[in-house]
């Protein structure tokens, strides 16, 4: 049987060593021939022996290698997470809009750092169908002799062409009226869920919910149906392109609005729709009916309840919009966050608008909580301390790395242990076996030159200059930080020298010390132009590429990688092991016919002597 030409042997494989083949003998001689063919064949085999060694010497290197690849690769993923500016930069806010949770705010390595004002005058959200009495619809519909129950919905997020679908419920006998709305539901979520839009149903209350996880105005769900109507109904207005008196009222279903617009924002049109939306929403918050205002579409959407029709008796925008009622559709669209913020030299931002709930206003992303009831103060600045942090954390990552890969090129190999054989298993306790191999393992990657070039060329582009910097900060000693000397760390370990050294970088030279270790310089091919970061960051893939090279790539894990150097080092032991086997079966088998030849004439003798012993005694 042939040595597997692909599978990784270890020493449990039982074509690691030479097996022999037991076999009945000496009947007529006496002899142990099996043992006697062993003791012959222990010599025969040794050159076998020798190659599963190297075999095993082999794959043991290139376990080593794929351990060392992993904690690379690992510490590469880590600096590539580290380097963006968002992990990299810690900036501390605070204030009453923060603290009181109004928004959240991170910042980026560009933020404009000072104290702000914002006044949070609406959130984002989506658009909500609801369908009310499925049980009863459901009993309507049985009463009706109807077979099926149809239900049209168009969805738009805006951006990609609307969809539209049927949903269709036949009413056999699988559908019930317990079961009626959750399969609505389903089938909605199995022709809508991949687009946005999402359907639930609440038994208690027996309610169909339709939304999506997309915000904003331009966001829309309709509804064509003549056997489940839907609770809502819109109604849209477009507004007239002058409205010059800033303070006037409105009537919605018989409630009077006052509105009293910003004088500043009457030439923007969307300033002005984002301002009557919020005055109905605050005006009518108990009603049940909604204002959203589309930028998009330049219309403003009054959303009722499908009881709560608007028509001219009851209704009168005339001051702001030029458009008729009319029936109103059953639709819901989403809504638009406002804010208005000031920057920290008082210049004040009026009602900008988003379709989602975070704005990216001076490098910081501000994330929306809850409306706020006029301007809330909050501050950004640098956070020197987190910073700090950071790169403590880089300099511990950093030291474990090389830590590791030096013991392992400084291990040396001791050749008297080398990989052992089963017939030498068989005569060890357990524990001396794992002594022993872990003694034959040492040392396989001992002064390596992937590994050695690492280390240089880490240590090298460590230290070396980042060009297009101040003069006082475009090493790494600059920041305080410094080699250990070799009689303190012979592994090149990293330590701040001098904190306050650093935190006065980070403090007073923020561009230039982010830039000192996340810069891309222009030329991929060459690490000159690049930060400490992106230079480690080059320097790890590179070593990676040649250690997959060397060992495989590492997604062989069980099997080697037969394009790998040391992939083709073992498939050239694994011929030779196979040819050995087939040569030490040959040489056995005729050992075997020798002792049984031998055999044979020994019972012919035995009978001839027998004959003999007859004849004599017969006389």
């Amino acid at each position: 049987m042939n040595v597997n030409s692909t599978s990784s042997t270890t020493s449990t494989n039982p074509y690691s060593t030479y097996k022999y083949y037991t076999r009945i003998g000496g009947l007529a001689s006496g002899l142990d021939t099996d043992s006697i063919i062993q003791g012959l064949m222990s010599i025969e085999k040794t050159k076998y022996n020798k190659l599963y060694q190297q075999k095993q010497l082999l794959e043991w290197q290139r376990q080593d290698y794929m351990d060392m690849a992993n904690a690379i690769s690992s510490f590469k993923d880590y600096i590539f997470n580290l380097k963006l500016s968002s992990n990299f930069v810690k900036y501390k806010t605070s204030g009453e809009a923060v603290d009181n949770g109004y928004i959240d705010v991170t910042g980026s390595a560009n933020v404009l750092e000072g104290n702000y004002q914002i006044d949070v005058k609406q959130l984002a959200a989506s658009p909500v169908v609801m369908f009310s009495e499925l049980k009863m619809k459901y009993n309507e519909a049985k009463q009706n002799s109807k077979t099926s129950i149809s239900l049209g919905i168009e969805f738009s997020d805006g951006i990609s062409a609307p969809q539209s679908r049927t949903i269709t419920i036949n009413l056999d006998t699988s559908i019930t009226e317990s079961n009626f709305g959750s399969k609505v539901a389903e089938e909605v979520n199995k022709q809508f869920s991949s687009v946005g839009l999402k359907a639930y149903y609440d038994s208690t209350l027996d309610k169909l919910i339709l939304t999506s996880n997309k915000t904003g105005s331009n966001v829309s769900i309709s509804i064509n149906s003549a056997d489940l109507t839907p609770d809502n109904k819109v109604y849209s207005f477009v507004l007239d392109q002058n409205i010059s008196n800033p303070n006037f009222t409105i009537k919605i279903k018989d409630t009077t609005v006052n509105v009293n617009l910003d004088p500043n924002t009457l030439q923007d049109k969307d300033k002005v729709g984002y301002q009557i939306a919020i005055a109905i929403n605050k005006n009518l918050a108990d009603t049940g009916i909604k204002a959203s205002y589309s930028a998009q579409e330049d219309k403003l959407y009054i959303i009722t309840t499908s009881s709560q029709n608007l028509d001219s008796s009851n209704t009168d925008l005339t001051s702001i919009s030029s458009s008729t009622i009319g029936s109103g559709e059953y639709k819901a669209v989403g809504q638009d966050s406002v804010i208005s913020i000031e920057d920290p030299f008082g210049n004040l931002s009026s009602y900008l608008y988003s379709s989602s709930n975070t704005f990216n206003l001076y490098g910081m992303s501000i994330g929306l909580k809850s409306i706020t009831s006029g301007l809330k103060s909050f501050s950004i600045s640098k956070d020197v301390d987190a910073v700090v942090n950071n790169i403590k954390e880089f300099i511990n990552k950093y030291n474990d790395l090389v830590s590791k890969i030096y013991s392992k090129i400084t291990e040396k190999r001791n050749r008297d242990y080398l990989p052992l054989t089963d017939e030498q298993k068989s005569q060890m306790k357990d524990t001396d076996i794992q002594k022993w191999e872990d003694a034959a393992k040492k040392g396989l990657l001992y002064g390596d030159s992937i590994l050695s070039g690492f280390l240089d060329n880490v240590r090298y582009y460590l230290y070396k200059q980042v060009p297009g910097l101040p003069s006082n900060l475009d090493t790494i000693s600059e920041a305080g930080i410094e080699t250990f000397s070799y009689f303190e760390s012979k592994e090149g370990k990293i330590y701040i020298k001098d904190e306050s050294k650093l935190k006065d970088a980070i403090a007073n030279n923020f561009d230039a010390f982010v830039k000192l270790f996340t810069l891309t310089g222009s030329d991929s091919k060459s690490n000159e132009d690049d930060g400490i970061l992106q230079r480690i960051y080059n320097i790890a893939n590179d070593t990676l590429k040649k250690i997959y090279d060397k060992a495989g790539k590492p997604y062989f894990t069980s099997s080697y990688d037969p394009n790998s150097a040391i992939g083709k080092q073992l498939r050239t032991i694994i011929d030779q092991m196979n040819a050995e086997q087939d040569r030490l079966k040959q040489i056995e088998d005729r050992y075997y016919r020798q002792f049984t030849q031998l055999e044979r004439l020994i019972a012919q003798m035995n009978t001839q002597s027998s004959w003999l012993s007859q004849q004599f005694s017969g006389r």
